[in-house]
């Protein structure tokens, strides 16, 4: 009945068909998707948060590096991921664009960024009544009291002074 060199209780082509379905090997295609999603999720988040300007870097950076691990040791990524990054690369720069725009916006405006500050100091102390200077002794805050002769480098107009 069997051959003197078959074991019918050992049989190795039986015992790799019995544990192929308990095998937790991932397909090729889906051992990233968690890190692509992620990847999309924070690219969105980064194209939504443009206007504010650390969310868009923050979301932005997280999507590219999602974006790159989630390729793994593919030559391409697959389809989200490759969405991903380029909505998160876009969100950064769209930021850049606009930080450097407010820049140069604030710079020609007002002269330099110094100037601004100096206004942006005059408007708070005047017009709410926040003590910026640290001393608090010798402050020009105007606490309804119109003295004509104040220090102040502008005027009620916005027009500056001399001094």
């Amino acid at each position: 009945m069997y051959e003197q060199n078959e074991n019918p209780w050992n049989d190795s082509q039986n015992q790799q068909n019995q544990q192929e379905p308990f095998r937790r090997n991932p397909a090729p295609g889906n051992a990233s998707n968690g890190l692509a999603v992620a990847a999309l999720i924070c690219s969105i988040l980064s194209i939504v948060s443009v206007c504010c300007l650390y969310g868009a870097f923050v979301f932005g950076g997280l999507a590219i590096i999602f974006a790159l691990l989630s390729r793994g040791s593919r030559k391409k990524a697959a389809g989200p991921a490759r969405t991903a990054l380029l909505l998160g690369t876009a969100g950064v720069l769209i930021s850049v664009v606009i930080t450097i725009g407010s820049f140069i916006s604030v710079s020609r405006q007002y002269g330099g960024f110094d100037k601004f500050l100096e206004r942006y100091t005059y408007t708070l102390e005047h017009n709410f009544g926040i003590d910026l200077n640290p001393n608090g002794s010798d402050s020009n805050t105007d606490n309804g009291n119109n003295n004509s002769g104040s220090d102040s480098i502008f005027d009620l107009n916005g027009s500056q002074e001399a001094l």
